[in-house]
């Protein structure tokens, strides 16, 4: 039976469902003005993940489910799908640049890994839709007698510092240098004029007074950074990512805070790479030894969540479970896992593998699949989406696209 079949025969048991979902939104209604936790009425119970069925094989089987969503999902002329409820189908009107940029290179990394040109023309569609509705220039003055051309990404009157390093590994990730040469130039520009000279960051442009997110903005942009070194060779890169190094290490140290860890690591282990200086490397390993040590459920009351990266003590500081989490904390760990194999770390090996495998089993236990997508309409929009949490089965587009950043260095790990 094709996978067309199956969805349209869930298609059409939904349709007799609807009585149902009346009453369910009906009651959804009252309990809301009460301010009654409502996530029970759309919550679809599914039996637990066990552990050992995480395989490369078994990783390979959901990276083709998830391949189905986008190009299922994907939108002629405009960006996927920002924000999907499937209680009443419902999509969310609102956007996210940084978020369909990260997604988009997302579609890159599991098009290659596939070797599917179809997805990878949805990630391309997906990017031209980022960038002819959101992307401007703004030619700006320099000391010595000249223009600099900046370029960045604007939504709701707002400029973000992430937007603008995304957008630069998104274009490199796609190998989209030729046709982005102008925009990809003009973004460099812009992020290079973010940084202070102590290291530290400027994460928006506008507002001008508005100063927040840097604990994602920061990894992301040095991410960028190192991205750009390894594409032009330019030595300032380099610089750029150790006045950052600099600086977030002992702020980082002093204050620990999980957010910093993936995109740090990330952007720390491409410079190691190429550099082989040993601080690097030793601040990943204190970066996701910490994480592991906070974050990781191992033990948890709630089997489903097994694997989970959430902090029930620190929820106000940490935030709340979120698979969007999980998924890119996973994402630096496989850096991290490199990072310990190159320098024969066997006992740091050993756990990030294992960290990564635990990971990896509460991401695929999230992932809507055709068993358990049958309770609702239009089925279509689900299979292959993770959902937010155990108890929440929201979709939103970065839950799906740090996941499928990741999903392609968890099969790479797990087939050791």
């Amino acid at each position: 039976m094709t996978e067309k079949t199956n969805l349209w025969r869930l298609s059409e048991v939904a349709k007799f469902k609807k009585k149902w979902r009346f009453v369910r939104a009906t009651v959804t209604a009252i309990l809301s003005t009460i301010g009654a936790s409502l996530f029970f009425l759309n919550f679809q119970e599914t039996e637990v993940l066990p552990l050992e069925k995480i395989s490369a094989n078994f990783v390979a089987e959901r990276m083709q489910l998830m391949r189905n969503w986008f190009l299922t999902n994907a939108r002629d002329g405009d960006t996927l799908p920002y924000f999907y409820d499937p209680a009443d189908s419902s999509f969310q009107k609102d956007n996210n640049i940084i978020r369909q940029l990260l997604t988009t290179q997302g579609i890159f990394a599991l098009a290659r890994e596939l070797e599917d040109a179809e997805l990878r023309e949805v990630g391309e569609q997906n990017l031209a839709a980022v960038f002819r509705k959101y992307f401007k220039t703004e030619e700006t003055p320099q000391s010595s007698d000249g223009m600099l051309t900046f370029g960045f990404f604007e939504g709701n009157g707002k400029v973000k510092l992430g937007g603008a390093a995304l957008g630069i590994i998104a274009i490199l990730e796609g190998e989209l240098t030729e046709k982005y040469s102008e925009e990809l130039a003009a973004l460099a520009n812009f992020l290079e004029a973010m940084q202070q000279p102590n290291g530290s960051f400027q994460t928006f442009y506008r507002p001008a007074d508005f100063e927040t997110n840097e604990r994602f903005y920061s990894g992301e942009a040095l991410l960028a950074a190192a991205r750009l070194f390894e594409f032009s060779g330019e030595a300032k890169w380099l610089d750029f990512v150790e006045r950052g190094f600099e600086y977030y290490r002992p702020k980082i140290t002093e204050n620990f805070s999980p957010q910093f860890v993936p995109w740090h690591t990330m952007a720390y282990a491409e410079i190691f790479e190429r550099t082989g200086e040993q601080k690097y490397a030793d601040f990943i390993f204190w970066l996701n030894d910490e994480l592991i040590a906070e974050m990781l459920e191992k033990n948890p009351i709630e089997p489903a969540t097994l694997g989970r990266f959430y902090n029930s003590e620190k929820h106000a500081e940490y935030g709340p479970p979120h698979s969007s989490s999980t998924a890119v904390y996973v994402e630096g760990l496989t850096y991290a896992f490199e990072t310990a194999e190159k320098i024969d770390d066997g006992e740091r090996v050993k756990n990030y593998r294992e960290a990564v495998r635990l990971g990896t089993r509460s991401l695929l236990q999230l992932q809507f699949t055709f068993e358990n997508s049958r309770e609702f309409e239009n089925p279509e929009r689900l299979v292959g989406a993770i959902r937010r949490a155990v108890d929440r089965n929201e979709i939103r587009i970065d839950q799906i696209g740090h996941t499928a950043n990741a999903l392609p260095r968890m099969k790479k790990i797990l087939e050791k």
